[in-house]
């Protein structure tokens, strides 16, 4: 193997290691999707489009459509399912907040 293989190899790995641990649910990943869903609400509340983009961004489900994909395209059924479950955790924990959001009066006015 060339000195060029090997460094392709390593960072092949790096790459898939990397995406592993974005598949990964953590408290990192609940505080930023929560934190994106109250930006996207309020965004959506004062019908700025400019905010709820910046709530897309602020927003941590590519590290599981990620996982998803090399899951599959690796026929790693362990990464897939982490992957899934994380994604599935991800949509609940946004739709429970957006939940909360949209039910609990808001005392303090946002204009």
């Amino acid at each position: 193997m060339t000195a060029k293989q090997h460094t392709l190899g390593d960072s092949q790995e790096a790459v898939r290691r990397t995406i592993e641990v974005n598949s990964e649910f953590d408290v990192a990943f609940l505080a930023m999707n929560a934190l994106a869903t109250v930006v996207a609400c309020y965004g959506l509340f004062e019908n700025s489009p400019a905010v709820v983009i910046g709530a897309m961004i602020i927003a941590m489900l590519l590290g599981p459509i990620s996982g998803v994909g090399l899951g599959l395209v690796a026929k790693n059924n362990n990464l897939l399912r982490e992957a899934v479950l994380t994604m599935a955790g991800g949509i609940a924990v946004v739709y429970g907040v957006a939940f909360i959001i949209g039910v609990i009066p808001i005392l303090i006015s946002i204009d």
